[in-house]
């Protein structure tokens, strides 16, 4: 979920930055579909074509995804946030643990507002330069199966820039709640979005640590 992360040192190069966001586009679009890294490196792809620099974002997801989760900071604030998050709801069915990941990768997110106020701009802007039937032939290409449903969530993706909703509790709880609904669980419980606020600080923190000025 934190998309800007991934892009943010390819905002130059359009089809780098839909592959950063592939995999977790993947999950919507085509349910079991994987980008596994051992197959990406056997693909052979004409240099500099939009399947090679697509799959270099994705491999660049990859990459982000071992540096991020093994950050220290990472693991505490999120530990600390799975504690908070159960306190609240009873349900056995309320997964405290993986939505406190994901709080810690959207808050990833929004601390990147603040410090790059024009980055999701360019990220959308980046994506919506891509031709969507070309996005999808290139996507379909690195998973080894046909995507029809790639172009129309490109679409839906820029009409929602739902990024820039990060920048509130509300907006953040909002997001988490949509990948709840998505994936038949419930909702978030009260009491939530005044988790998300205390969680905030520590994450500008290591936002900073994990994207330090050039």
């Amino acid at each position: 979920m934190n998309f800007l992360a991934h892009a943010l040192l390819h905002l130059d190069d359009p089809w780098v930055v839909a592959g950063t966001s592939l995999p977790d586009w993947l999950r919507v679009v085509r349910r079991g579909a994987r980008l596994r890294p051992a197959h990406l490196t056997t693909l052979a792809l004409p240099e500099g074509s939009p399947a090679y620099r697509l799959r270099t974002g994705v491999q660049c997801h990859h990459e982000d995804d071992r540096r991020f989760h093994a950050d220290p900071g990472f693991e505490t604030i999120a530990g600390e946030l799975t504690v908070a998050l159960r306190a609240l709801s009873p349900d056995p069915r309320f997964r405290a643990s993986t939505i406190a990941h994901v709080t810690v990768e959207i808050l990833v997110d929004a601390a990147l507002l603040g410090s790059h106020p024009r980055a999701a701009e360019r990220y959308y802007q980046a994506l919506a330069s891509l031709d969507p039937h070309e996005l999808g032939r290139a996507a379909s290409a690195l998973a080894g199966v046909e995507l029809p449903r790639l172009p129309e969530l490109q679409r839906r993706f820029l009409d929602a820039r739902f990024i820039l909703d990060y920048a509130s509790d509300a907006g953040v709880r909002g997001a988490l709640d949509a990948v709840l609904r998505r994936t038949g669980l419930p909702p978030t419980p009260r009491g939530t979005r005044e988790v998300i606020g205390r969680a905030r600080p520590q994450v500008v923190s290591l936002a900073a640590a994990l994207f330090p000025p050039p």
